[in-house]
């Protein structure tokens, strides 16, 4: 990782926690000061977490593990979904419905309705004998394609869910963390003033409601997996 100084993380307001009511005090250890009835998170804590997230996510991506991205706040769903184009990883960018960790079965089950669903209608479309179909069944067929496209867009693609998760706005994805901890998935999350950093794996105390603050801590998670992709095909040849 280059050399990531602490003004670094302060020009990208890594540093602003929430106003001084709206805290954890399990957050206490990651606290600086409180300035202006603001607090300020603790950058040295910052930094040592932001390492271990580069060392953890460089190894990560050399044995080739898949990790799932989720964000969906205004400041982070377009980072989350770059940062995970760019590195061919999982991304959830909305607002996610409880059961989708617990529920894995029925739901794989509906993503599997949902490519068959996909190609009957465009046998149908291309086919002279799949067009000779009722109408009233094509529309069933349709509607209940629409209606499944929708809710499972973001996950079409898995075929399991990721052992390991990014967490970019804990706080819009609580019953979704319960679930992760019920199944020992391995969480990394930025953690602002009001969160509980018990049980997420790497807690990286930083600013989650800034935009620049998510993308300087994005850019150094992207770098670590595009490094290890790097070293892996290196050993390859």
């Amino acid at each position: 990782m280059n050399l990531l100084t602490l003004n670094d993380l302060i020009t990208h307001k890594v540093h602003i926690g929430h106003y001084w009511s709206y805290w954890d005090s399990r957050c206490t250890k990651f606290i600086y000061k409180i300035i202006n009835n603001i607090w300020i998170i603790d950058l040295i804590h910052t930094s040592k977490a932001l390492w271990k997230a580069y060392i953890f996510m460089y190894k990560s991506s050399l044995y080739n593990q898949k990790i799932l991205f989720i964000g969906s706040s205004r400041y982070s769903k377009n980072i989350i979904k770059k940062t995970a184009l760019l590195t061919n990883q999982f991304y959830i960018t909305d607002t996610i419905k409880p059961g989708l960790f617990t529920n894995w079965e029925v739901i794989r089950g509906n993503i599997l309705l949902l490519i068959w669903l996909k190609q009957v209608l465009f046998l149908i479309q291309h086919s002279y004998v799949f067009g000779t179909i009722n109408h009233t069944f094509k529309d069933t067929l349709f509607k209940l394609y629409t209606k499944l496209h929708y809710k499972l867009k973001n996950i079409i693609t898995f075929q399991t869910i990721p052992q390991i998760l990014f967490i970019s706005d804990l706080n819009t994805h609580t019953l979704l963390v319960k679930e992760s901890i019920t199944l020992n998935k391995i969480l990394l999350s930025i953690i602002d003033t009001n969160w509980n950093p018990t049980d997420i794996h790497i807690a990286i105390p930083g600013n989650d409601d800034n935009l620049f603050s998510v993308k300087l801590i994005c850019q150094i998670i992207t770098t670590a997996l595009i490094h290890g992709l790097l070293k892996r095909q290196q050993y390859q040849f």
